[in-house]
């Protein structure tokens, strides 16, 4: 073995960055050191690309992921990307880079950033506004905001920066879109990517590739077009009858050639939004205000743009992969198409643009299932066991009733008694109660004794759980509930000490892209249900000596622990406690 790459060399040039770093107090938790050691090691010695590590709450998997970069920018001269799923997480990353890693740079997306000048964000800020179609004419229009505009600032230190911390978004966006299109890509291909929540990983790259057909799209449409030049407002009503055919086709290649003209038909459309960033851009120059109506036209016009941009980029990917990979996906109001050929769309949009890759969740599940996801033939393993003490968070599980399609009607007052039971166990105490679906939640709601309701805290849409979940931490005795409750939410000590899974989150099978990937990937199906349930128990226990008791009360469980039983952690599968109705009081 040379030298260069030793497993001696890697470990101490590991310790001397954390000490660097993190000062001399840091300690590393349980096998935290040898996970960046052997991330470091099976890349440089060209043992794989690919490294996929499995890491509890707790494991302290971003600062492997930070040391890691750490090594290789610093003493291999490596570049590279941590990318992030959401704001949330980036802003820890943002705080840790800030007091340790003060020379990585955070970047998120334009959307998130403020223009100063007219109070929109950056993307419909005045320099867009203006026609800015680089960098450097802005550079060149607007010097002063140079120092003054937090998005630029961000953007030159990422640039410069060895490492980068982005989101998944921003990263696809430069390695896919910009990339291709300039001579000299402020953000390349570098030499590696932290993935962190990466079980999140082919459904960020599915959904950012996959555009939509909105309720509210031709609203928009019209508003634009009709300030820009009412003469074209007829074509509005084309793209209303084009989207009205491919509503009622079932036909794959009808559906592709209607998309197609749909696309030359936006165009008049885009050229309308162009007409109107001019126009609002004119009415800056003479330093008047934008008013109500003219920030909703700007709000539309990059509506449109993005539109259009989503869908030309669609129908590139049909072109490469077939028609056959072409999902009509409706959803309620909306229409989605999504591509079911997700290893052409991992391997042309992700592994195509990275070089070294290390792919970090809590729940990874069965590392060969989650490689074969993610289009990965060579991979290294790393499973960092919980260091946490189960004793007092045990899984109780009931299996005589199904929450199935057949089974619920007879089930379901069964289920809701035991919940009634065990809400009556914790008083004063509180806790969530995952339900599946909003068909669930309502139906709990209906069900339970008036004493019951009033401890129970029922959302209905993103901004009713945000502010759901703040009156819960409020209050000492609330019950959250409500299906949505799985991941992205740290519950810590007190504030959850039992949660109740009351049905087991399959993915809807009336979904047309879940149904045609459970076709094609059977295993899919279920694994990916398995992780929803480690994402799920996983909101109670936030540290080594907290705890929460779970229960199970859906009897599918048993055929999901029967077809992804290697999903399951050891430590999972030794809290399961199955016990009968009668154990809570129940007949």
């Amino acid at each position: 073995m040379s030298e260069k790459f030793s497993l001696d060399k890697i470990t101490q040039q590991v310790e001397d960055a954390a000490l660097k770093h993190y000062g001399p107090t840091f300690k590393f938790r349980p096998n935290q050191k040898e996970a960046v050691v052997n991330t470091i090691f099976n890349w440089l010695t060209g043992n794989t690309k690919d490294v996929i590590l499995q890491g509890p709450t707790g494991s302290g998997k971003s600062a492997i992921g930070l040391l890691v970069a750490s090594v290789l920018s610093e003493e291999y001269g490596k570049r590279g990307y941590i990318v992030i799923s959401d704001l949330s997480l980036i802003q820890q990353y943002e705080r840790d880079c800030e007091k340790f890693f003060p020379l990585y740079a955070v970047i998120k997306g334009q959307q998130t950033y403020t223009c100063h000048k007219n109070g929109l964000n950056f993307a419909t800020g005045v320099c867009k506004l203006k026609g800015c179609k680089s960098y450097a004419d802005i550079y060149r229009k607007f010097p002063e905001c140079v120092d003054e505009c937090q998005y630029l600032i961000d953007r030159e230190s990422a640039i410069k920066s060895r490492v980068t911390v982005c989101t998944y978004s921003f990263w696809l966006i430069q390695q896919n879109l910009v990339k291709p299109k300039v001579d000299n890509p402020p953000f390349n291909t570098r030499d590696f990517v932290i993935c962190d929540e990466a079980h999140k990983l082919v459904s960020i790259v599915q959904n950012h590739f996959s555009p939509s057909f909105g309720e509210g799209d031709i609203g928009r449409f019209k508003n634009v077009v009709e300030s820009a030049s009412e003469d074209d407002l007829p074509i509005v009503d084309e793209l209303e009858r084009i989207r009205e055919r491919i509503k009622f086709c079932e036909d794959n290649q009808k559906i592709y050639d209607l998309l197609k003209e749909y696309l030359d038909k936006m165009r008049i459309v885009t050229d309308a939004a162009e007409t109107i960033k001019r126009e609002l851009s004119d009415k800056l120059e003479n330093k008047e205000k934008l008013d109500k109506e003219d920030k909703t036209l700007v709000t539309n016009s990059d509506f449109i743009d993005d539109h259009f941009q989503t869908f030309q980029e669609y129908l590139e990917i049909i072109d490469k992969s077939g028609v056959q990979s072409l999902v009509k996906n409706p959803n309620g109001e909306r229409i989605l198409f999504n591509c079911i050929d997700e290893s052409y769309l991992m391997g042309k949009y992700f592994h195509s643009n990275c070089g070294y890759k290390l792919y970090m969740s809590a729940t990874i599940g069965e590392p060969n299932a989650y490689a074969r996801d993610i289009a990965a033939n060579n991979f290294f393993s790393i499973d960092i066991p919980s260091t946490f003490d189960f004793t007092n968070s045990p899984i109780f599980y009931v299996a005589e009733y199904k929450l199935s399609y057949k089974e619920k009607q007879y089930s379901l007052p069964k289920i809701v008694d035991m919940i009634v039971a065990t809400i009556n166990m914790y008083v004063g105490k509180r806790g969530i109660i995952q339900t599946g679906s909003y068909e669930f939640a309502k139906k709990l709601m209906d069900s339970v004794p008036e004493s019951i309701k009033q401890r129970l805290i029922l959302y209905d849409g993103s901004k009713e759980k945000d502010e759901a979940i703040v009156y819960f931490k409020m209050c000492d005795d609330k019950i959250l509930v409500g299906p949505s409750l799985i991941e992205g939410l740290s519950f810590d000590d007190d504030l959850c000490r039992f949660q109740i899974i009351m049905k087991i989150p399959y993915p809807s099978l009336a979904d047309r892209f879940v149904k045609a990937k459970q076709e094609i990937k059977p295993e899919w199906y279920s694994n990916t249900t398995a992780i929803s349930i480690l994402q799920g128990v996983g909101r109670g226990i936030r540290s080594e000596y907290d705890w929460c008791v779970t229960f199970i009360f859906d009897g599918c469980f048993t055929y999901l622990m029967q077809r992804s039983y290697a999903m399951f952690p050891k430590e999972f599968i030794s809290r399961i406690k199955p016990i009968s109705p009668q154990a809570l009081g129940c007949n």
